[in-house]
Formats: C-alpha cells, structure tokens, sequence
C-alpha cells in the first residue's frame, strides 16, 4: 500500500470510541498519519488528546453545540483539517451524515472519502423509529443516498448493527464490507489484578453475565435469572459486567432484597484487560442486551460482548431471536434460548454446571472461531483491503 500523507478521521464525541481507536491504530501500522478530528472542544492536557499525540496525531477540537457561531467554529476546523492535506492523497472516513455534507460543499481531488456507518447514525432503523417518523426516515435516507453518489465515496464499513443493510448500500457502491467491532487477538492483564481476581474467586463456580444494565428492567431480568441459578447451587457467584449508572448502595440493595448479596457484584468502567481477568475465572457466560423496544433479554446486533466470551473460551448463553443466534449457531459454542423467560435462561445456566464435559467442548469451539473468524486482526484486514 502507497503511504497517504494524512487521513482525516472523523469522529463525534468527546473522545474516540473504541470502534474508531481500532481504526486508527490499523491505519497507523499500514502507513497512514491520522489526524483526529473531536466534535467537542476538550482540554488539550487530557488523556485522550495526550494519547493521540504521543501517537503522532495532529488533533482538531471544536465545540459545535451551544453558543453563538458555533456551526461556523465547526466548519473552520473541518476546512483547516482539508487545508492541512491538500495537496497530498489523503483519504477522509465520515463517521456522521454531515460530515458527508460538509465534504460534498468542499470537495478536493485528492481527498478519498470512505463512510463509516455506526450504530449511532441517523440512519439506523432502531434510532430513526424513535426519534423521526416514517416519511422523516425515508426523506434522511434518501437524502444520504444522493450525498453519497455526488461525492463519489470509495467504500462503505458497517458495523454490528448495520448488517441487515448490506444489499442497501451495495446498491450506491460497489465497495461495502461489514466490519465488526471485536477484541484483538491478544490483550495485556496486570499480574497483581490477575492474582488478587483469582483468589477471591477461587472455589466458586462464576457465571458472567454481560450487558447493559443501565435500563432498571434489564438490570432486574439479570438478576431475577441469577437468583433462580443460585438458589439451586452453594457455589455459584454471579459477575454483572456492564454500565449500571446507579449508585453502588443501590446496587447492593437490589442485590439483598433478592437474597444474593454476597454472592453476586456489578462491575463497571473496566479496562479491557482487567474484564478479560475476570472472565478467565469463569465457568459460563451469558450475554444480556436490550436492543429492540419491547424486547426484553434481546440482542439483536453484534457488538463486542459474545465476542469476548468466546475469546475467554466460556461456553456462551444468549438469545435465539437475534443475529448473535447465528455466531453460536456456526460456532458451536453454546445454547440458544428465549431470554425473555428467566426461567428458561436459568434452565441453560444450569445445564452448562451439570454438563461440564459439553460446556468445555462448547468453550473450546468458541475460542477457535474467535481465533479462526472473529478476532480484530481478520477485521482489520477487511478494512485495510477497502482502503488499498
């Protein structure tokens, strides 16, 4: 691959997710200089613009909401990151919709544009029904597909959430890869956090249960299903890893008013590493997601979570009415069931104790697609290739 001189990156929020970090790390190796554009006008001396520049990146902030001029700040900084390539072939990847816009105002012929569809656009069915009606819907998805056609994109990623999507955008171009948010082959664990995790959990049988449980309802469906395995078994302990956003007193009340306190804990705001020591300690994992509305226990995409149960090699529980169906289908690596009994979901929980010849095969079947099929470094060839 030729060296580009620049790549504009840009992203929204405050900080780069993790989807984009992988990105960025990928195009650094294969030659690329990223510049990071942030939505959001941060303090230079913080973490993630520290980060950025010790990794050679020239980092652009703005803050676009709120005040007067803002949309004005915000196009300036857009048209200085241009200025700062122009004259080198550069390759900008759009994240929003307006970024598309702002690119289809400034066009440059060095610049190759690539869009990144993330959950998070406006786009996405699940976002559009909430907020915009029918026709609102189709008027921003008819208004992408013009932009994306008069600005000539190169290639179109979507993530997890977007593969039913697929034929739709194939149809603009002709270049469209679905790429997944997953761990990398490799992570890095402390040594003392490793040791002192595999102590205090040492003697129990743990089941991790990941998710997001910022929703009372689902936080309550997970440990409705938590307390019918435990009142079955003295050495079962449940992890809850996920966002809570509650108070960690409350936390412990949910748990003593189901008579499992002590023998479950939530664990949020982890590094990668330290979430991956944990579930080295495990027995079974199960996946808990609120995706569809209505849906209770769903999970209707593919994000990070059964990925990094099977890369622990735990035998997985998950939902049989979603497309995490069809991993566990192809992978082997565990069972199915309808999440939105609890009784049910316990019912394979227990299975997977009692069987735990079937669990292991299950395990081992797991970590050999996430070695084979599932891990960052085949997605980042995917990505790689689109850029070529």
């Amino acid at each position: 691959m030729n060296k580009r001189k620049g790549i504009a990156f840009l992203v929204n929020g405050e900080k780069p997710s993790y989807r984009n970090n992988m990105f960025l790390a990928a195009l650094q190796m294969k030659g690329f200089t990223p510049i990071l554009f942030l939505r959001k006008e941060i303090d230079k001396g913080t973490d993630t613009v520290i980060r950025a520049e010790s990794d050679g990146m020239t980092v652009f902030t703005v803050k676009i909401l709120g005040g007067k001029g803002s949309n004005k700040r915000y196009g300036d900084q857009l048209k200085k990151i241009l200025a700062r390539i122009k004259g080198s072939t550069s390759i900008v990847i759009a994240t929003h919709l307006d970024h598309l816009l702002f690119l289809r105002k400034n066009k440059q012929n060095n610049v190759s544009v690539f869009y990144d569809l993330t959950e998070k656009s406006v786009t996405d069915k699940k976002i559009a029904i909430k907020q915009l009606n029918r026709a609102a819907n189709f008027t921003m998805r008819t208004v992408e597909e013009r932009i994306l056609k008069s600005i000539d994109v190169k290639g179109i990623s979507l993530d997890g959430s977007m593969g039913e999507n697929k034929a739709k955008y194939a149809k603009i171009c002709s270049r469209v890869s679905r790429i997944l948010t997953v761990p990398p082959a490799t992570y890095s664990v402390n040594e003392e956090d490793a040791a002192n995790i595999k102590k205090n959990l040492s003697g129990k049988r743990v089941i991790a249960a990941l998710g997001d449980f910022s929703n009372w309802d689902d936080l309550s469906d997970a440990v409705e299903v938590a307390t019918n395995v435990i009142s079955c078994y003295d050495d079962v302990f449940f992890l809850f890893i996920g966002k809570t956003g509650l108070e960690r007193d409350t936390l412990n009340e949910t748990l003593a008013s189901n008579d499992i306190k002590g023998r479950a804990i939530f664990l949020e705001g982890l590094s990668y590493g330290k979430i991956m020591a944990y579930l080295e300690n495990c027995h079974v994992g199960l996946v808990f997601y609120s995706g569809s509305p209505g849906a209770k226990n769903s999970f209707d995409d593919l994000s990070m979570r059964i990925f990094s149960l099977m890369q622990a090699g735990l035998p997985v529980v998950a939902s049989s009415e979603s497309e995490t169906s069809d991993v566990v289908k192809l992978s082997g690596c565990g069972l199915l069931v309808d999440t939105s009994s609890s009784v049910e979901f316990a019912s394979a929980v227990s299975y997977m104790l009692t069987s735990p010849d079937k669990a292991k095969l299950s395990g081992e079947k797991g970590l050999n697609a996430f070695k084979n099929s599932y891990c960052w470094e085949k997605e980042e060839e995917k990505l790689t290739s689109m850029l070529r």
